[in-house]
């Protein structure tokens, strides 16, 4: 599903718009502004553990949880068997690039990537596609970055954000139930799990 298809049924499901109605160019990026915000707000949280921050070293076997920070360019080796919502990060001021092996999976579509010096960048595992996906703000015609059974919880999670903005009233109450199942769901798919996970090694 398009980021902005998602925006629209959420809408919808707040009974904002008649049939036939769409949400103007303006109310798409508002509404994008508060999906971008729960997305972030997810990561650490409902979708895998806190970044907690490693110095490491020449070569590096990654954690789930980890956040690397180095003074030296390195090779990161991500695990062998992630799960799902796994995370790591890497905090690159070392004045040379960081490359990430993937470890037989994917990760920005490709076997490995490079970090480049004075940037920053998190990652999260899916175990639907088998790869690492690069936590960042979504565009509206992006795809959502979620596995798409999961997008149906989202629209829910959203409209539930959404609603302050079109009534003073609250959600209706299916929408507050549907949105709270959706947090669950996340929390049993994409949850900490194991800070150690089989490294790479």
């Amino acid at each position: 599903m398009l980021v902005q298809d998602l925006i629209k049924r959420a809408l919808r499901e707040l009974n904002t718009y008649a049939a036939g109605q769409s949400p103007t160019g303006a109310e798409l990026t508002d509404a994008l502004s508060s999906y971008n915000t729960m997305l972030r707000s997810m990561f650490g949280v409902a979708v895998g553990p806190r970044l907690l921050p490693i110095v490491a070293g020449a070569s590096t076997s990654a954690i789930n949880g980890g956040l690397y920070r180095t003074a030296a360019g390195i090779t990161l080796t991500l695990p062998a068997n992630p799960r799902d919502g796994s995370r790591f990060g890497v905090s690159n001021n070392s004045g040379a690039s960081v490359t990430i092996t993937a470890n037989g999976w994917r990760i920005a579509g490709a076997a490995s990537v490079s970090v480049a010096t004075g940037t920053n960048a998190t990652y999260f595992f899916r175990g639907d596609t088998g790869a690492w996906t690069l936590e960042a703000d979504q565009a509206l015609t992006d795809a959502t970055i979620f596995a798409p059974d999961m997008d149906e919880h989202l629209v829910f999670m959203l409209a539930a954000r959404l609603q302050a903005g079109y009534s003073d009233a609250p959600p209706p109450p299916t929408v507050i139930a549907l949105a709270q199942a959706g947090e669950v769901a996340f929390v049993q798919r994409y949850g900490r799990g194991p800070r150690q996970m089989r490294n790479a090694a």
